[in-house]
């Protein structure tokens, strides 16, 4: 019998690479998964721009692959919203601005943070409801709101940008993450930089999978 080929697809965030997922993409790889982490220019492109070039790229690939799925990263998890036409069976989004940022609606009209984030980051600055996904999806989201991983998240905790009171994972409110369309929902002790590689992601993602 010929082995199912499960091929998951990896987004990383916002102004970061696919070197980002390299930890993830191992531990799935050891429980059967295929992984393609793809990079793209997160920074210059609006999200149904990025969306439509990546759907370009993954489906030059998809010949012979009998399942496919997508981790993704915070602005990834907006980004595979815009992916409607290819045919993934379950997605998983770590840390995404499903209902914006209130920290990036702050900074939006600083002038350094709209040149360095470009029109995805305005996007997310707007604090509107994400975009669906067309298949089945789950989050993950991080309560690690201090971590020396995420120096972004002492800036915004002296500025109660972040009240104290209100879990997050430095940068984006664990509510923040939610999506009334979203299958389930998880919270792990994670920053926002640094949760695909805590050690029960991988774990919770391919549970899910399956």
């Amino acid at each position: 019998m010929t082995p199912v080929r499960r091929w998951v697809l990896l987004l990383h965030g916002m102004a970061r690479t696919s070197l980002s997922m390299v930890c993830l993409a191992r531990k799935l790889q050891q429980s059967g998964y295929e992984t393609w982490r793809l990079d793209y220019p997160s920074r210059y492109r609006s999200l149904a721009e990025l969306g439509r070039d990546l759907t370009r790229k993954v489906k030059r690939r998809l010949d012979g692959i009998d399942e496919l799925y997508a981790v993704t990263h915070s602005l990834g998890g907006l980004v595979v919203g815009h992916m409607s036409e290819l045919p993934f069976r379950r997605l998983v989004q770590l840390a995404p601005p499903n209902q914006g940022s209130v920290v990036a609606g702050r900074l939006q009209n600083l002038r350094p943070f709209r040149r360095f984030y470009g029109p995805a980051g305005l996007e997310v600055a707007k604090r509107s409801l994400a975009p669906v996904p067309r298949a089945p999806f789950a989050v993950i989201a991080g309560n690690c709101g201090l971590s020396l991983a995420n120096p972004l998240s002492w800036f915004t905790r002296s500025l109660a940008w972040i009240p104290a009171n209100l879990p997050s994972d430095g940068l984006i409110l664990v509510e923040e993450t939610r999506h009334p369309a979203m299958d389930a929902h998880a919270v792990v002790d994670a920053s926002h930089t640094m949760i695909m590689n805590h050690p029960e992601v991988a774990r919770m993602v391919d549970g899910y999978f399956r």
